[in-house]
């Protein structure tokens, strides 16, 4: 199982503060999260990724997700982590998982990972694609040469026409 509980939370002014939720059977949703702001600083495992910039692994959740999640940490999972988004050498957010009370307690901490570490790398080349004056082109607006509309007959024909490969 990838996750069952995850939040999203994004530093500001020296704090996580909560910006989104999905998962949780205690409330927490994306409404209730942002109300949840956990000091960098206060040794908790949120604050423990965004200080050290690596994945930081719940040891006891028991203990260490009243600070995080405030009222919502009940019930409490067998496993949470926190995966931090470093920008350009600093935590700019932190991804919150949790295998939920239901879960068999596995978590994909490497697929977690990957998706912060891609997100990282997409919000590094944001600022290159601002300045580069060439529009972005979006999917299905590149005009396409024209194809000739052939009959069913002339495909078969021009197939048959066509070498055969020799083996």
């Amino acid at each position: 199982m990838l996750f069952r509980s995850i939040a999203f939370f994004v530093v500001r002014s020296g704090a996580a503060n909560g910006w989104k939720a999905d998962g949780f059977s205690n409330g927490l949703d994306d409404g209730s999260v942002k109300g949840l702001a956990i000091p960098v600083d206060n040794g908790s495992l949120i604050g423990r990724a965004l200080t050290s910039f690596i994945t930081v692994e719940s040891i006891d959740p028991h203990a260490e997700l009243p600070p995080v999640l405030g009222q919502f940490a009940a019930p409490h999972p067998s496993r949470a982590l926190a995966v931090p988004l470093v920008v350009r050498g600093r935590a700019a957010a932190v991804l919150y998982a949790d295998s939920g009370v239901e879960g068999d307690g596995r978590l994909n901490r490497a697929a977690l990972e990957v998706i912060m570490e891609v997100g990282a790398m997409g919000i590094e080349l944001l600022p290159t694609r601002r300045s580069d004056p060439t529009p972005a082109v979006s999917r299905g607006t590149i005009p396409l040469p024209r194809r000739e509309e052939k009959t069913a007959k002339e495909v078969a024909m021009d197939s048959a026409q066509a070498p055969t490969p020799s083996l």
